[in-house]
């Protein structure tokens, strides 16, 4: 998405992701820079890294990202020098202070090329210029939780 650029000095990344397969830095998506902007990618057993660099990225524990399960992933990013956090299915997974500003977005990309691909299903993405709040983000989860059936096994397509 080359026109998705510009200044994300705090933001809020949410994807509904159904994987069809794990590997080491698949299900790869996030601001065409990756690290410095902002990634969020997989690995083989299911540990989850989002942020916006390597040295101070937030990593969920293994098992986090199931094969085959649909699955809701939420990142907030109130700026520099303050708590981001990770939810996945609408409870926190990893949180910490990032103290590394996101250099400006150059584009969006879902996947990438060689091992950094995407394997498996995305069928929406929200992305707001902002940290919205935990109402926002409780009622945003709760819909789209609703309307892809996370939790039931099964990602509807409505």
């Amino acid at each position: 998405i080359s026109g998705l650029t510009g200044n994300m000095n705090n933001f809020t990344f949410i994807m509904v992701i159904r994987p069809t397969g794990l590997a080491d830095y698949n299900q790869s998506i996030g601001a065409l820079g990756g690290w410095g902007q902002f990634l969020f990618h997989g690995s083989a057993n299911g540990t989850v890294y989002c942020a916006i660099g390597v040295p101070v990225r937030l990593t969920a524990p293994a098992a986090t990202l199931k094969d085959s399960l649909p699955q809701l992933f939420t990142f907030t990013y109130p700026g520099t020098g303050m708590a981001a956090t990770l939810y996945k299915n609408q409870a926190a997974v990893a949180s910490g202070i990032l103290s590394q500003t996101a250099s400006p977005w150059t584009g969006f990309i879902i996947g990438a090329t060689a091992s950094n691909t995407l394997k498996g299903f995305v069928p929406e993405i929200i992305i707001y210029d902002r940290a919205i709040s935990n109402t926002e983000r409780g009622t945003i989860e709760s819909y789209l939780s609703a309307k892809y059936g996370i939790g039931s096994g099964l990602l509807t397509l409505k």
